[in-house]
């Protein structure tokens, strides 16, 4: 029924569902090559429905970009694109970190919880821009009552790191004292 969708009109919840089915196959899968075919298929998928702005498969498109830079980066030879094939779906547009902001800082912005945390973590490990991903963290911990949002801004202010905002100026200071207050509210509060 996915494909039919796909066919019919491109629907971006179809191609996210179709994506997220294949994708399963593709870990049930033994053969290499198949496991590549569905990865391929599932990455398109994602691609296209990202392009229209979907938020769950903007999220995944960058989780699937950052997957095959780490790979990359390891030096693994991991090529996707066959070399006998002329329809080459990784081009080196795909494939960077500008994506992969963009995509997360999108599905961020449209107010999906896994895109938040992840480019929080993105700004702060990749790009280290640990002001603005202090400040994403705080914001979700402290507005929406993430868990994982709490755990992570909680960590940061264990190694000293705080978050603070006076006179409407953003900076960010080393301050232990911030960690204690922090997790003193959060557990008997």
């Amino acid at each position: 029924y996915f494909e039919k969708a796909i066919e019919k009109g491109n629907e971006k919840v179809a191609l996210f569902n179709y994506a997220d089915i294949l994708m399963n196959e593709r870990n049930k899968e033994t053969t290499e090559t198949k496991r590549n075919d569905l990865y391929k298929k599932a990455f398109i998928y994602y691609k296209e429905s990202a392009k229209q702005g979907f938020p769950p498969s903007q999220y995944r498109y960058a989780k699937l970009i950052l997957e095959l830079l780490k790979k990359q980066e390891m030096n693994e030879s991991y090529n996707l694109n066959d070399s006998q094939s002329d329809d080459s779906i990784f081009t080196e547009n795909d494939i960077d970190y500008k994506t992969v902001e963009a995509n997360l800082k999108s599905a961020s912005n449209s107010g999906y919880p896994k895109a938040k945390i992840d480019y929080a973590k993105f700004l702060i490990k990749v790009k280290n821009e640990n002001k603005k991903g202090a400040k994403i963290f705080k914001k979700m911990a402290d507005e929406e009552g993430n868990s994982e949002a709490m755990y992570r801004y909680g960590k940061m202010l264990f190694k000293g790191f705080h978050f603070i905002n006076n006179k409407k100026v953003d900076s960010f200071e080393q301050n232990i004292q911030s960690f204690v207050i922090f997790f003193f509210f959060q557990f008997h509060c």
